[in-house]
């Protein structure tokens, strides 16, 4: 355990831990997956009793087991009407995926038009010396602060900053 320990880079006691979780599954359910299970109903469906015996002394299953997996995949094929949805659940869902994609639209617009703001604001803002008032507003900013704040959000640079970097005047300004 404790060379394996080493090759693995993992804790011996957790190895044991694993070993312990591992060896407290009976054998035969340890090989057995839940779509193996399933497949094992299927393939099993359709034979008489001596196949359906023979099948399991080859696969290492007990029949008893065999039904059990039937039974269970039985059951929860028939309760299907418990975890679906009623018409009015289901209206309800639509209507609120139809509230959401609207909001979502509203808001792709939102934020479309701003970055079409804020890109004239920065091309005024380095060409032109106004003041940040002036810009935003000629930018359809409500105000100077709704475009600072934008500008913080979204290129993570104040207006003044912006301008101080790239600010290039033109002749006669």
């Amino acid at each position: 355990m404790e060379v394996a320990s080493r090759e693995l880079g993992v804790a011996v006691a957790t190895l044991e831990r694993w070993r312990a979780d591992a060896m407290s599954m009976p054998a035969r359910e340890r090989a057995w997956t839940a779509a193996a299970r399933f497949e094992a109903v299927l393939a099993t469906a359709a034979m008489d009793e001596a196949s359906k015996n023979a099948w399991c002394r080859e696969n290492g299953v007990y029949p008893q087991e065999l039904e059990q997996w039937r039974t269970a995949a039985t059951q929860a094929l028939a309760e299907p009407e418990d975890a679906r949805a009623t018409h009015r659940e289901t209206k309800a869902d639509r209507r609120r995926i139809k509230e959401l994609e609207r909001e979502l639209r509203r808001k792709e617009k939102a934020r479309a038009i701003e970055k079409i703001r804020l890109e004239q604001a920065c091309r005024l803002i380095e060409t032109r010396s106004q003041s940040m008032k002036m810009i935003a507003l000629a930018c359809g900013f409500s105000s100077e602060e709704v475009m600072r704040r934008a500008f913080l959000r979204i290129l993570r640079v104040s207006p003044a900053d912006y301008r101080e970097r790239f600010f290039t005047p033109k002749a006669g300004q």
